[in-house]
């Protein structure tokens, strides 16, 4: 309703300009005086300047979105620089419509981008382009144009997970990953130093160490630590359930700012893939594996001697000397540790 009002109020106003250009003619030309031939040439210019003003067409905008990483069925926020193809192309009045209605106009002048935000809310998937209406209009808004433009994007859209599904999980992995952090040693510790021996640059001194111990100290380089934490997903690739996909989206950003944390996920010949290097590739869910992209592998040398967990129902068999720590959902909401026979509640 409110945009048919709109295209209503368009029309009248173009309509109103018409006919104010026409009776100055005609008044003009019957009085021959110069203040309406003035009035006359003003109503041309403007509309000369209207018309230079819509001179390059709507393809010529070039756009430029980040990648975005969203959760499907839920309102999003886009960020993309906006500009015309070439310096010499303009767009005094350039407007995109989103969810929410149409944007602030924009003013395009040659290559200066201009920042953009709008609104969208996608099924999961991975969007290379979006399909946006788009809408071109002079600065006196006599004319106006659109046309729904297709703009290169990188999204990642992935499924919703239940709150309260990962609200049981993640507090057995935060308690898991602090008893394998209590026995590794401690990076700020005396046992990762050294005493100065002459000859060492003096750029190396640790000077709050020095002033612990009365003497200069150096700090030694450790060797990172093995990661601790492998979090393998043994539900087969083909048949996954959506619970399984969202869950393991929503850990691995619960987790992103934790260290020493692995995902795993099965291939189709029953290597273990890294799951968060596979995310992008099969994020668009149900497709055949021939349809999807060339997985990189790697090799599982890294899950010696470390801690594994292991989510899904059933158990993978994982190389000699790997000893999983499983972990189930009961139907009772709470966490099923079958190799420790006990459960914890994780509510």
């Amino acid at each position: 309703m409110n945009a048919m009002r709109n295209r209503i109020k368009h029309w009248l106003g173009n309509i109103f300009f018409i006919l104010v250009v026409v009776a100055s003619f005609f008044l003009a030309a019957i009085f021959n005086s110069a203040m309406v031939w003035a009035i006359w040439y003003g109503m041309v210019f403007i509309f000369i300047l209207c018309v230079s003003q819509m001179v390059w067409p709507l393809g010529s905008i070039h756009w430029q979105v980040a990648p975005r990483q969203a959760v499907a069925n839920q309102p999003f926020q886009l960020t993309a620089q906006v500009r015309m193809k070439h310096w010499w192309q303009w767009l005094t009045q350039v407007q995109v419509r989103d969810q929410q209605g149409w944007q602030s106009p924009l003013l395009l002048l040659g290559k200066r981008p201009v920042p953009d935000q709008w609104h969208a809310q996608l099924p999961r998937g991975v969007f290379s382009h979006l399909t946006v209406d788009t809408a071109a209009s002079d600065l006196f808004g006599l004319l106006r144009r659109g046309r729904r433009l297709r703009v290169p994007v990188d999204i990642m859209v992935v499924p919703a997970a239940e709150p309260a599904l990962a609200a049981k999980v993640l507090p057995a992995l935060n308690a898991l990953r602090a008893r394998q952090q209590s026995g590794l040693a401690d990076p700020y510790s005396l046992k990762g130093f050294r005493p100065y021996v002459p000859g060492d640059p003096l750029g190396v001194i640790d000077w709050q160490i020095t002033a612990r111990t009365g003497h200069p100290m150096i700090r030694e380089l450790l060797p990172e630590p093995t990661p601790f934490i492998h979090i393998l997903f043994s539900q087969d690739r083909p048949h996954f359930d959506e619970q399984t996909w969202a869950l393991f989206y929503t850990l691995q950003q619960a987790t992103a700012n934790w260290t020493n944390v692995q995902y795993w996920w099965p291939d189709d010949q029953g290597v273990w893939q890294t799951a968060h290097r596979l995310a992008p590739a099969v994020a668009a869910a149900y497709q055949p594996a021939e349809k999807l992209a060339a997985w990189a592998g790697a090799g599982t040398g890294q899950m010696q001697g470390a801690k594994v967990v292991t989510l899904g129902s059933r158990r993978p068999e994982l190389p000699a000397g790997v000893h999983p720590v499983q972990i189930q959902i009961g139907t009772d909401g709470t966490l099923v540790w079958p190799d420790r026979r006990k459960q914890v509640s994780a509510v």
